[in-house]
């Protein structure tokens, strides 16, 4: 999440390219949990923030390692150290050039490859933490550096 653990929710749904309402029942089920906090921003009432609770904060932070063995398992351990360090590349090319405008009835695929001038077959799956997954994985950190990937065609 964003500094002290707040995001707008209207984020949080691009972020995990899921639709307002789907974001909002998740919020709903959090907050009854008392795993989250949401308040309307006081200079635009249309605006609403999540914010992790204490106990959201130590639920995320237990979920993590069983996260990164989950992807281990099922993604991560399935490719080669080489491969992972192509799909961060690939992933850090596609977060820096987010596609502008996905709303319904759009072709979210087709705004994805727009934005991205380099080939990205995993590109649906990195804007939803496939990159952090991944470096988490590979014993990164957030914010670790990229490798350098040679480039099989000009750009």
């Amino acid at each position: 999440m964003a500094p002290g653990r707040r995001l707008r929710m209207v984020d949080i749904a691009g972020l995990l390219t899921l639709g307002k309402s789907a974001v909002t029942k998740t919020a709903d089920r959090l907050q009854d949990r008392g795993l989250i906090t949401r308040e309307k921003d006081p200079s635009d009432r249309r605006t609403v923030y999540a914010t992790l609770t204490a106990e959201g904060e130590k639920t995320f932070a237990a979920a993590q390692p069983a996260f990164a063995d989950a992807v281990q398992r099922h993604f991560a351990g399935q490719i080669t150290e080489a491969e992972i360090r192509q799909l961060l590349y690939l992933s850090e090319r596609i977060l820096q050039h987010p596609p502008v405008a996905i709303g319904r009835g759009v072709d979210r695929l087709a705004l994805i490859r727009a934005s991205c001038p380099a080939p990205a077959p995993l590109h649906a799956q990195a804007r939803s933490g496939v990159a952090q997954a991944a470096m988490l994985a590979a014993g990164r950190s957030k914010g670790s550096q990229v490798p350098t990937i040679v480039k099989s065609h000009s750009t």
